[in-house]
């Protein structure tokens, strides 16, 4: 096997994956997750969803909308503490049962000789705007190289003029990653919010906080 069949067969194969990558972007919706963007990290990653509806164009300008109206009406802290509350009444069932089967599960306890073991308490609670699973809802998984947005975008055949046109004005595009990844994205924001149109000023673009971070770092402080 010579040096130019592999090189060959393996250019081929980029070929036949870009290719397949355009065609899944013009098909399902999609998100690109990336951690530590614009600097040393892992690859970025692109999932799409067969099963999954897109946005309707509407909910690019829903956004601007919605980011242009905190920005002159930004959260009080009082308003941020009510949430907090809200969604504590939501969390503490699954916080209370997450202790609870910490605690059942343990070596020194034997649930099968607990006299109150089909107690509700203890019984699994139903899940909160839980994701599907099964064959049905597998995504599709695909990598990219580079580390820049414009790079990633070109890999997936969304640099045309017309293109980059449509995702300013039409398009809502979802980048997951860790907090460093966040921050940078919302560097940028701060950087081209001077840009002369909406697809260089990315605002199109929402960056999503995954906490990976956050949690390697509970369960170090569970396991150190």
């Amino acid at each position: 096997m010579g040096h130019t069949w592999i090189s060959d067969a393996v250019r081929r194969m980029s070929k036949m994956s870009s290719a397949e990558l355009a065609d899944l972007v013009t098909k399902h919706p999609w998100i690109l997750t990336y951690d530590n963007v614009l600097n040393s990290g892992t690859a970025a990653t692109v999932y799409f969803n067969p099963k999954g509806k897109p946005l309707p164009p509407s909910a690019n300008a829903e956004l601007k909308a919605r980011r242009a109206g905190n920005l002159n009406n930004p959260m009080t802290g009082a308003e941020l503490w009510k949430l907090m509350g809200d969604s504590e009444k939501q969390l503490r069932p699954f916080n209370i049962h997450t202790l609870l089967d910490f605690l059942l599960n343990s070596a020194e306890f034997d649930l099968e000789k607990y006299p109150f073991a089909d107690h509700q308490l203890l019984m699994p609670l139903e899940r909160l705007n839980g994701l599907p699973t099964g064959k049905d809802a597998k995504w599709i998984q695909r990598l990219l190289g580079s580390q820049l947005i414009t790079e990633w975008l070109k890999q997936l055949r969304l640099m045309d003029s017309a293109i980059t046109k449509d995702i300013g004005l039409n398009r809502v595009l979802f980048f997951l990653g860790v907090q460093l990844t966040v921050s940078r994205i919302r560097g940028l924001f701060h950087r081209r919010a001077g840009d002369d149109n909406s697809f260089d000023r990315l605002d199109y673009l929402v960056p999503v906080f995954g906490w990976l971070h956050f949690t390697m770092t509970v369960a170090n402080s569970l396991h150190e």
